[in-house]
């Protein structure tokens, strides 16, 4: 397929198609808590690490992202090598 991704609301309706109907896509080597609470959706790129009592809701989250213990991300768009360590809402960093 292919998708016109010029704007942040094609970029994120083309990540939601290839969810295909999934909540979560995970990529590879990475390490995320048990507990980790998905709302709705989210894709998660290769070798992120998400620690415990971290709450994700509509966001994509690119490769070697590390988010600490407790966070919450709502609505966001993280891009490589980013360390989250406080709660983000509607936000691409």
């Amino acid at each position: 397929y292919w998708f016109d991704i010029g704007t942040i609301d094609s970029y994120i309706d083309a990540n939601i198609f290839f969810l295909n109907e999934k909540k979560v896509l995970i990529g590879e080597r990475c390490k995320i808590s048990s507990d980790l609470t998905i709302d709705e959706w989210a894709c998660i790129g290769d070798e992120s690490t998400i620690e415990e009592d971290v709450t994700v809701l509509r966001s994509i989250i690119w490769e070697r992202v590390h988010i600490k213990r407790g966070i919450t991300l709502r609505d966001c768009i993280i891009t490589d090598n980013n360390l989250i360590r406080h709660d983000l809402y509607g936000k691409i960093v």
